[in-house]
């Protein structure tokens, strides 16, 4: 998971504030993540096989792409930071998760 660095250091850094140490990502929350991320995947090759000979994308495939990138990202984060329990910190992780993500995908797309 290209992701799970960033999201890690996000939910270090909010624990690291509370005094915490370094939290463990569950099987479950990873198991989670592959899941949102194989589907999405899945998703994004059948919207990229759309597109035109020349590689472009209608105005609508790509619209749709981005909402499928944010839906992903929403997803995703939930996933990773489910085992923060403090709701200052999990709100922390998760924008943060949630942005890594997207300019992840934003660079991907590049």
């Amino acid at each position: 998971m290209r992701y799970a660095i960033a999201v890690l250091f996000a939910i270090s850094s909010a624990n690291a504030m509370a005094g915490n140490e370094a939290p463990n990502v569950s099987d479950e929350q990873m198991a989670c993540a592959g899941a949102a991320s194989q589907e999405y995947e899945t998703a994004n090759a059948a919207l990229a096989q759309r597109a035109t000979a020349d590689g472009s994308m209608s105005i609508e495939d790509t619209i749709a792409q981005r909402r499928l990138a944010e839906d992903f990202c929403q997803r995703w984060a939930a996933c990773l930071v489910s085992n923060i329990t403090e709701p200052g910190l999990r709100e922390i992780a998760l924008r943060a998760s949630f942005a890594g993500c997207l300019n992840g995908e934003g660079k991907d797309t590049e």
